[in-house]
């Protein structure tokens, strides 16, 4: 049994509810107010618990912070967007527990999730970055490279608080780019060959199978996800990020970042995953695992992306039909591997 739980901050400036309405009520309602369209001042939490409630056994509390970079549908609003990741990370710790009820080493049998939304493009940072236990960096329909203050200070935020202050951090689409592109040797560009979109393989690396290997088919060479974009990262930061796999088309689909190069080359050199304490504090991705929410992720975000993609000719219409319809048919085996992706990134982040 389980209850999710989805409320606005301090910052919500709209009238009260009457003190006889349910919590759950006035959450729900800041939530579909918040997708419909937020108000630069009103700040977004979402929150749940699950597991047993009987209020037994271990509770395991995880505590993100959702740097929004989109304001428009249908990837944003920045509800909409932390949306998405929830929905997801829930379904990780749902998974998790699972997968731990026959084993006497347990981690948890209880949960609690919380995402707090910020909103970058208003400039809107947390004041407290150690309240959280990892970031989520999320896609965006800007490009890293553009000439935009917004984009300036996020690069700077990622070097001064999320870099150098180590903090584990889930880089997607926009996250992945603007990661790479605030080093001085990393580089985004538009992709060659065009944009992309819907299913598409992600080759894996020797260090990617590693990171992946975890959940899932440990002999698998290869992961199936959903993409969106126009942009890819052409070249890592030297010396402290790991290619985890790519494709011909786009070479660097994923990456780990470490603290430094003696960290990085550790990692990739030892067999144990926890030696030294050298585990990547970054992992990012060109896919959009959080696309996997079944109606809000899928139906109302990705299927409705591509639509547009096709329709101002980032794509041909007729690929944007065979794209659209080749996810539908694959659907379940993409969500799979999406879900098992991001349960490997957690496991390896300490968050579940």
């Amino acid at each position: 049994q389980h209850q999710r739980s989805l409320s606005s901050a301090a910052h919500n400036t709209r009238p009260r509810r009457s003190q006889d309405e349910s919590k759950t009520q006035t959450e729900t309602q800041s939530l579909k107010e918040a997708i419909m369209g937020a108000e630069p001042t009103q700040r977004t939490i979402l929150q749940g618990s699950g597991g047993k409630d009987d209020g037994d056994g271990i509770l395991k509390r995880l505590h993100l912070c959702c740097l929004g970079c989109e304001d428009q549908p249908n990837y944003g609003t920045y509800a909409h967007t932390a949306q998405l990741f929830f929905d997801l990370i829930w379904r990780c710790m749902e998974e998790r527990t699972m997968e731990d009820a026959q084993d006497p080493t347990v981690k948890y049998d209880r949960w609690e999730l919380r995402i707090d939304v910020y909103h970058v493009k208003e400039g809107d940072f947390p004041d407290d970055w150690n309240a959280f236990d990892g970031f989520i960096l999320p896609g965006s329909f800007a490009s890293a490279y553009e000439d935009e203050e917004w984009i300036h200070r996020l690069s700077e935020v990622i070097q001064t608080e999320l870099m150098t202050q180590q903090r584990k951090t889930l880089g997607v689409c926009f996250g992945h780019q603007v990661i790479a592109q605030s080093f001085a040797t990393g580089k985004v560009t538009k992709c060659p060959v065009g944009s992309q979109a819907g299913r598409k393989a992600l080759e894996l690396t020797d260090a990617g199978k590693r990171v992946f290997s975890r959940h899932g088919d440990p002999e698998a060479t290869t992961i199936d996800l959903f993409y969106t974009h126009g942009d890819m990262v052409e070249q890592l930061p030297a010396d402290i990020a790991v290619s985890l796999g790519g494709n011909d088309i786009v070479p660097i689909q994923s990456a780990a970042y470490f603290a430094s190069h003696e960290d990085a080359a550790g990692w990739v050199s030892s067999s144990d995953d926890d030696a030294d304490g050298n585990n990547p504090i970054a992992i990012t991705f060109q896919a959009h695992p959080e696309y996997t929410s079944p109606k809000l992720g899928f139906e109302k975000t990705m299927l409705p992306i591509i639509e547009y993609m096709a329709t101002s000719k980032h794509i041909t219409e007729s690929k944007g039909q065979e794209e659209m319809e080749d996810s539908k048919q694959h659907y379940g085996h993409v969500e799979k591997q999406s879900l098992q992706t991001m349960m490997s990134v957690g496991e390896i982040f300490g968050w579940y």
